[in-house]
């Protein structure tokens, strides 16, 4: 996990203002701990599918958070 972090963040962190991505992870690799740390690390996570052990998790960048522009 210490380059798939940074990967991860710096690939969201060039979402356009409103974009959105869409993220399929097994749950058995770690999809609920990679939700709950993306949110903490200040992106909106939200799951919008399950299916057969995978999760799809949508994910909005951190400036989308509470902006209401």
């Amino acid at each position: 996990l210490p380059l798939l972090h940074p990967l991860l963040t710096g690939w969201l962190e060039r979402l356009a203002r409103g974009g959105v991505a869409h993220l399929v992870v097994h749950r058995h690799l770690g999809s609920d701990s990679l939700a709950r740390w993306l949110g903490g690390e200040g992106f909106s996570v939200e799951r919008v599918a399950s299916h057969d052990g995978f999760r799809i998790l949508r994910v909005q960048p951190r400036q989308a958070v509470g902006d209401d522009r």
